[in-house]
């Protein structure tokens, strides 16, 4: 895999898996305009790849989610909006490597990313946003904090369409990092933000800005 050149950073915030999360302080439907068509992008890299971890989830409370989460070697798709259902996809996640990590829904069916390529399809869940107020939280399942990740996570963007393969394939950009509001589908871009270490998180799109929480 070859391994990716991001943007030039002078802060580079660390997840040490205890207590750290980024809130985005935004709802997914109400903020973003999302319902049962999106994609979440970022770049990610773990420390360990033992204990399940989430990259970003859209959580509304105890009984309703949707997030990705590295765990072990196998991305994880957890979805507990209507169905308690879980995909499991397994691929080549290696600690101290970056990924780049798709999630692209489309009403019923979603496609999950690793490094432009995908590692499977879901069909049997039917994934909403509009029925509830779903916050979004990089790093965490929520900001109880849950589940925290080790390691960092960056360019993280959504679209409130679902990416085609091609699309998703220029957005991994042969492994270097696309500025996604130059991406060919960046009208449909609702939010993007870069790992900016102890300080805010910029919406470089909009006006949603994240707060970082716990991390080094």
């Amino acid at each position: 895999i070859p391994q990716t050149a991001l943007q030039s950073y002078n802060e580079l915030a660390w997840f040490d898996g205890v207590g750290d999360y980024v809130d985005m302080g935004i709802s997914a439907n109400s903020d973003l305009g999302l319902t049962t068509t999106f994609t979440v992008s970022c770049w990610a890299i773990a420390s360990q790849s033992t204990t399940a971890t989430y990259l970003f989830n859209f959580w509304q409370d105890s009984a309703n989610g949707l997030g990705v989460k590295m765990h072990g070697t196998n991305i994880q798709v957890y979805d507990d909006m209507t169905s308690n259902d879980t995909a499991v996809y397994s691929t080549a996640i290696i600690a101290g490597v970056w990924h780049h990590i798709v999630l692209s829904v489309d009403s019923s069916d979603m496609t999950l990313y690793v490094d432009g390529q995908s590692i499977g399809t879901g069909t049997d869940m039917t994934e909403s946003l509009a029925a509830a107020t779903y916050d979004l939280y990089i790093g965490s399942r929520n900001d109880t904090p849950q589940l925290t990740h080790e390691g960092a996570i960056t360019e993280t963007s959504i679209f409130n369409s679902a990416l085609t393969e091609a699309q998703v394939q220029e957005l991994y950009n042969d492994g270097k990092a696309l500025d996604a509001t130059t991406h060919s589908a960046s009208s449909n871009l609702k939010g993007y933000w870069r790992n900016n270490g102890l300080s805010t998180w910029t919406d470089l799109k909009g006006s949603n800005n994240g707060t970082p929480t716990s991390v080094t």
